[in-house]
């Protein structure tokens, strides 16, 4: 028998589909592993050139969703709802390495930046093959909300200031103000919407109760990073077109989760607070510099990969057996372009 066709990037064998949840789970937690690892300054430099972990699991999402069936062949499996905004931040970020910007070390933001570019194509492309991909990547929030709060919570054992030295330190490595605290409070936001749900775990009540309490001493021992003095920074030219870009995409994305949280009415909690985390985003970008650093830039990574795939995910899955697979998967509302 002659192999099903790819249809728009979706192949429709359970193996295949299984194969894309798989790894769209490691390369998201590769992902919280490495951002782990670059707060611990456990970089490494090869050809004279300090390289990030975040920039490795970068080159790992691509690789893994170029290896999936019919990957390279379609274009469609590759294109989002945002990519004239993504583009437009790649753009921005780059403008800064121009002489006399007046951006000092703007490389290591770019190459941040282009990091998160990268998973975010590759991991989008690899969640909208399998709607349990979607629905696994909260494990993967989870799994970060545990290291971030337990971090923390540990941290604190020795006192309030060997905490804020921890907080120091890993912002150091992000290149960060405060990213500990702004990371868990993004995280605590998501928690919260799951938390709400009528049939969700006791665990996410536990995980928002530990990352509300992380938050709480984390502003207190090393302050949240966040401030109106933040607003005379919209005078840069530079800086004020990277927070308009970063809102458009923000737009979008919180357009996103208002539109999944009308078609999926059992799940309305949690794309709530999808999009309440997407809002934390834009007030920590205005009023915190859009200084959240490495973690910040990752986690909403991770978050718009998901709010962009879970409309397509598994657009075949519950289809029986030779129902429907001569037709392509319904084309996801398309949110995030200007009018």
């Amino acid at each position: 028998m002659a192999p099903q066709p790819v249809i728009a990037g979706f192949p429709p064998e359970a193996a295949s589909r299984t194969h894309a949840a798989r790894t769209a789970v490691w390369c998201a937690t590769g992902v919280v592993f490495a951002v782990a690892l670059d707060a611990l300054g456990l970089s490494w430099t090869a050809f004279g050139l300090r390289v990030q972990w975040l920039e490795i699991a970068a080159l790992g999402c691509l690789g893994a969703a170029a290896t999936l069936p019919g990957a390279l062949r379609d274009r469609r499996a590759w294109s989002t709802a945002i990519d004239g905004p993504v583009l437009a931040g790649v753009l921005v970020a780059a403008a800064q390495l121009i002489p006399g910007s007046g951006a000092e070390h703007a490389a290591f933001p770019l190459r941040q930046v282009l990091a998160c570019a990268a998973i975010y194509y590759g991991l989008a492309a690899q969640l909208r093959r399998s709607a349990e991909a979607v629905e696994r990547l909260w494990d993967v929030f989870a799994f970060a909300g545990v290291l971030a709060s337990g971090h923390a919570l540990f941290a604190v054992t020795s006192g309030l200031g060997a905490l804020r030295a921890s907080s120091l330190a890993a912002d150091q490595g992000w290149g960060s103000n405060a990213g500990l605290f702004k990371s868990l409070v993004f995280l605590t936001v998501l928690f919260v919407g799951r938390a709400l749900e009528s049939r969700s775990s006791r665990g996410w009540n536990v995980l928002t109760l530990l990352a509300t309490i992380a938050v709480v001493l984390l502003g207190v021992a090393a302050g949240t990073g966040l401030g109106s003095a933040a607003l005379a920074r919209l005078d840069d030219p530079l800086h004020f077109s990277s927070i308009v870009v970063l809102l458009l995409v923000l737009s979008g994305l919180l357009k996103g989760a208002w539109e999944l949280r009308r078609a999926r009415s059992e799940q309305a909690s949690r794309w709530r607070g999808a999009g309440g985390a997407v809002l934390a985003l834009g007030v920590i970008a205005v009023f915190g510099g859009a200084s959240g650093g490495e973690p910040l830039r990752a986690l909403g990574t991770l978050l718009a990969a998901l709010l962009v795939a879970a409309p397509e995910a598994g657009a075949t899955e519950d289809r029986p057996e030779g129902e429907g697979r001569a037709e392509p998967p319904v084309e996801p509302p398309v949110y995030g372009k200007a009018a």
